[in-house]
């Protein structure tokens, strides 16, 4: 054989798994889920970031009054944005520039018989956007202590609502 003719071996075929074809939207898939699960701690508020984890009720006041109960004790679980209290999951929203805490009802939707939560970010649910005011809760956040003071019936009179003191668990 000379340089001048063709040989006759064909050369070898690109594999299919090494297309861009199938890596670049595999590839751009698997970004779009990670950022989707890593950008809310990146863009997370500081008092949000600083109320994750463990915490338990020590003291509950109401009208000024301490009161002893069966809540007294009891542990509270903060993860993003649920509220775990002895097994009742809540989800709630922190506006940290108002000291707020609002509880609310995600929505969901039902596909192929399956409920799916719809992210906060895609549709505010009703419940937030209008929230009762038995809803909405004061907070003050300190290293290992947490206040949150629910409204009472009265929204004129501030002293009637509860307030519950929470340690954090190391």
């Amino acid at each position: 054989m000379t340089a001048s003719t063709a040989s006759p071996v064909a050369p070898p075929r690109r594999r299919w798994h090494h297309s861009w074809k199938l890596r670049g939207p595999i590839l751009l898939l698997l970004l779009c889920v990670a950022a989707y699960f890593v950008l809310p701690w990146l863009l997370i508020p500081a008092d949000l970031r600083r109320i994750q984890g463990t915490w338990k009720i020590v003291r509950i006041v109401h009208r000024g009054q301490e009161k002893r109960g069966e809540e007294v004790g009891k542990l509270v679980v903060i993860s993003r944005t649920h509220l775990l209290i002895d097994g009742d999951l809540s989800w709630f929203e922190l506006r940290p520039e108002q000291k707020m805490l609002v509880a609310y009802e995600p929505e969901s939707v039902k596909v192929l018989g399956i409920d799916i939560q719809i992210p906060i970010w895609l549709r505010r649910p009703e419940s937030l956007r209008n929230p009762p005011a038995g809803n909405v809760c004061r907070y003050e956040l300190s290293e290992s202590r947490l206040i949150v003071m629910m409204p009472g019936d009265d929204p004129e009179n501030p002293e009637d609502g509860v307030e519950f003191h929470l340690a954090r668990v190391p």
